[in-house]
């Protein structure tokens, strides 16, 4: 961070471990409602194993609007182009028109996600 080559936001893209366990939980953590992402086309649909309420998907506009090139989050379920994997075609997505620009916020966001 003295060099400016990362910035505080990077620092929540790992977590130190002190032990096994720890390591356990925080893998458990970060998929207690994530389940993956897939770029289609402008869009990233961020799979969840559960949903959220349409209260919560409000409330990420205004915590995580800088992760938006333009539009805003929505609650739906798969894009046509995510048929081809039907193992996943039950799971909610929060899709959004990503900036593509900050994998850290992005990180932010699964762990919001993850702590309603």
């Amino acid at each position: 961070m003295a060099r400016q080559l990362i910035n505080l936001e990077d620092l929540s893209l790992f977590k130190i471990a002190t032990s096994v366990d720890d390591a356990i939980d925080e893998i458990r953590r970060f998929y207690s409602r994530f389940h993956s992402i897939r770029y289609v086309g402008r869009l990233l649909s961020m799979r969840l194993k559960t949903n959220i309420c349409p209260e919560q998907v409000a409330g990420l506009h205004e915590l995580f609007g800088d992760l938006l090139s333009e539009g805003t989050f929505e609650l739906r379920g798969p894009l046509p182009e995510e048929l081809d994997e039907p193992d996943l075609g039950n799971l909610p997505r929060l899709t959004f028109t990503s900036n593509r620009r900050s994998a850290s916020r992005l990180r932010q966001l699964i762990d919001h996600l993850n702590a309603l």
